[in-house]
């Protein structure tokens, strides 16, 4: 019984590595038949391979440099922060608080900048200045324009008159909020 047994078992082992052998690549294939002195070479190469493309890539990012690498301090800042008399925070979810708002059966439609925070009337200002500037809108739709965008409770503004929402949006993510 335990001559059969014995026989049973290696085949089994033989079938089993066979199949984890075809499931790898072929370069992993050589290296599981391949004696265990040439595998410390293989990873001894590697090692140096690992080490030559580093230290390829430092001279690369030195040539990118001008010969010199620079440290994380010594690089120059690429964005500047700029100050403004408001500030829009994002709400719990990270989305920026503009919301549409249709009344009269949607013919009439609000754009809602909610929880503004400091001075309000400094962003009316802006609104009316940089995203309805007056070269581009002519005749009553200015005066629409310029009437229509409120300072709605506290913290509120309300600009009406037009399908705005993603304008607003997109200027406010140019400003940086």
């Amino acid at each position: 019984m335990q001559r059969l047994a014995s026989p049973l078992k290696s085949r089994a082992t033989q079938f089993s590595h066979r199949i984890i052998c075809n499931a790898l690549p072929t370069s992993s294939r050589t290296l599981l038949s391949t004696p265990v002195a040439y595998r410390q070479g293989y990873s001894t190469a590697t090692e140096s391979q690992h080490q030559a493309s580093t230290s390829s890539s430092d001279a690369f990012t030195a040539s990118l440099h001008g010969g010199e690498t620079a440290q994380p301090s010594e690089l120059p800042r690429q964005k500047t922060t700029v100050s403004y008399p408001y500030f829009v925070p994002r709400n719990t979810n990270g989305a920026i608080p503009v919301y549409s708002d249709f009344k009269n059966s949607r013919t009439r439609e609000l754009v809602h900048i909610r929880n503004v925070e400091g001075d309000l009337q400094a962003l009316k200002e802006d609104l009316i200045a940089t995203l309805f500037p007056e070269e581009k809108v002519y005749g009553p739709e200015i005066r629409k324009l310029k009437n229509g965008v409120r300072i709605h409770q506290n913290r509120h503004i309300v600009i009406q008159g037009g399908p705005w929402v993603k304008r607003v949006h997109k200027w406010l993510l140019a400003r940086g909020f």
